[in-house]
């Protein structure tokens, strides 16, 4: 599942970062201090664990925080 949808994830969770951007400059409405924690959260999985660990992409952990259940 997780070869399927690894691109358009990576490229997702990255243009997310441009949120906090909007934030801090008052595009949108939600505080940075909400904003913050929930992206860098996103991102960390993304990079931080998916990406480095190979291994970890077929659990079904995974494939449950993937398809959003």
């Amino acid at each position: 599942m997780y070869a399927a949808i690894e691109k358009p994830l990576i490229l997702a969770q990255s243009v997310a970062l441009v949120e906090i951007l909007h934030s801090l400059i008052g595009i949108v409405r939600s505080p940075i201090a909400a904003t913050l924690p929930k992206i860098s959260s996103r991102i960390y999985i993304t990079w931080g664990i998916l990406y480095n660990f190979p291994e970890i992409r077929t659990h079904l952990l995974v494939a449950c925080r993937i398809s959003g259940n």
